[in-house]
Parts: structure tokens; sequence; C-alpha cells
């Protein structure tokens, strides 16, 4: 079985839904989706988890690819208020669920497994991801492809994490995530937990970018991730489109090759 975690809070629902769907869809093995998220509506009223008729929902897509998937939530405020409620990142560019997965190694995944990837709420996947499941991590502590911009800008291997294969052996050995919370906490960063990662990391495997596509689908893609892309034609500007915009996915970016996920969305009728 393969694993996959996203952390997530349930605003933005729909690009959760479309993001697993379409792993789902294209899976030659069966999957288990754990979203790791938590109720931070004190803070926010819309930070909430999945509710109950959100995870009937996801269960019953993809059981209807595969009678085999599982999805589970963990609830991680308690290690949020634990680590981070007095942190340094409490007002990032990033809401506090970017954070969620630094505490995988604090977590049992249901099924136990040794390792899982990781993926962005605003990425689709257009090919079998066991592609990316099967590369072996045994020596690393990640695999994670080049920033689009971050390889020009921060550092020739800096890499994008929002598509990533972890070996949750591996960084309990080496104490990633451990020393990743503590940077996070007490340093101030635009990125924190993307960059932490990235300045930590003893031994990671750079993966080619068809894991992680951040500007054109091209027939090797995988998965391609809907992040912020910097545009100078006509002029210069910052490009946002997710992939729950399924009108500017389709005339902004021209985008046709996820209309088979959108059509079984349209059947769940949401």
């Amino acid at each position: 079985m393969i694993h996959v975690c996203y952390n997530v809070n349930n605003k933005i629902f729909k690009g959760l839904l479309l993001s697993i769907m379409s792993v789902a869809k294209h899976a030659s093995l069966p999957v288990y989706f754990h979203i790791l998220s938590m109720d931070m509506s004190e803070r926010n009223p819309d930070w909430l988890p999945m509710s109950e008729g959100e995870l009937a929902l996801i269960e019953k897509a993809i059981t209807g690819y595969d009678a085999r998937n599982k999805v589970e939530q963990i609830d991680c405020k308690a290690l949020y208020a634990e680590y981070f409620a007095r942190g340094r990142n409490q007002r990032s560019f990033y809401t506090p669920y970017a954070m969620l997965r630094l505490f995988l190694d604090k977590i049992t995944l249901d099924g136990n497994p040794s390792k899982t990837l990781y993926l962005d709420t605003d990425t689709m996947c257009l090919k079998d991801i066991k592609e990316l499941w099967d590369i072996d991590i045994t020596d690393y502590e990640f695999g994670a492809s080049l920033d689009h911009a971050g390889k020009f800008w921060v550092d020739v291997d800096y890499c994008n994490s929002g598509v990533m294969t972890i070996n949750l052996d591996k960084i309990k050995q080496t104490d990633l995530l451990a020393k990743t919370r503590e940077r996070v906490f007490k340093l101030t960063m635009f990125m924190p937990d993307q960059s932490s990662l990235n300045y930590l990391a003893v031994a990671k495997l750079i993966l080619p970018r068809k894991f992680n596509e951040q500007r054109k689908v091209t027939e090797n893609t995988v998965i391609r991730h809907f992040c912020r892309a910097f545009r100078f034609l006509p002029y210069p500007h910052i490009e946002s489109v997710k992939q729950w915009e399924i009108d500017k996915v389709h005339n902004v970016l021209k985008l046709h090759a996820l209309d088979d996920v959108y059509e079984d969305l349209e059947k769940l009728g949401v």
C-alpha cells in the first residue's frame, strides 16, 4: 500500500479532494491517505479540520477507484501547541497547517509505514504515483525536486517541499524534524519549514522535475504543482492559479489534462 500525507484545513477542502482523487484515479496500488489537521478556530473561524461529511465524501471518491483505498484524519493540535504556539513564525505568510508535516516523527500513521509521500494540497497527479513511491530512499532523509526559482535565487540544490518522499525511519535517526522544529520556533523566516528542511538535511535525494512540475505539463509529468509563479510576459507579475479554479486552469494555463478528474468531481456533486 502507498502512503500519502497532506496537512490542511477544510477551507480548501475542494483542492484537497481534487488532489486526492487525482492520486487515487491513476494509482495501480491501493493508497492510504493521511490528513494532518487541527481545530484552530480560536485564531481564525475558517481554520477547521475536515468534517465527518467531508471525510465521508473523500472515502466515497477514493473507494470508487479502488475499494482498498483508505483515509484517516489525525489531530495535531496538541503537538502544535507544544512545539510552535509561542514560536517566531506564528504569523508567517503560510498558515499554521503548513507546519504539521514536521510532526511526522511524533505521529504513528495507521499501518506504521517506514516511509510516506507528502503532497501539498495544490498538487495534482497525472500518472501513477507508484513511480514516485518506488524510488529507493533507504540512504536518504527525503527526496524532493528542485524549486524552480529557489535553485537560482537561494541555492543550486534548494528543493521545493511541496512534493516529498520521506524516509520515516531515517528522519528519526538523524533528528531532522526535531532540529527543523527548533529552527522554525526560533528564527523568523518567509518559508520556515521548507527553508529549514533544506538547510538542515544531511542526506536528501534530488528528484527529477517530473515529480514536482511547477511550470508546464509535459508527457512525462507525474505531478503538477500549482504554486505561485513569477511571469515576465506580457508584464512582470505573480501568477497564482490553483487546480480548483477550473476556469482559470482552462483559460489562463490552457491546461486540459485534468479534465477527467474534473468530470469525476462533477459526478460527486461537488
